[in-house]
């Protein structure tokens, strides 16, 4: 009994350390798709060096 309790929580754990990832990684590649598109429009209007906003 002990080790099916144990194996249920371990997998609520997993579960919501894979929901954390998940949500971290969106976060990534939203700020990733942000940066990209902020370097193209500097390159597009010449600018060599692209400031942080």
């Amino acid at each position: 009994m002990m080790k099916r309790v144990k194996l249920h929580d371990a997998v609520r754990q997993y579960k919501w350390k894979n929901r954390l990832i998940k949500i971290k990684n969106v976060a990534c590649v939203k700020l990733l798709a942000a940066r990209l598109r902020s370097t193209e429009r500097a390159a597009r209007e010449g600018v060599g060096r692209v400031t942080p906003s």
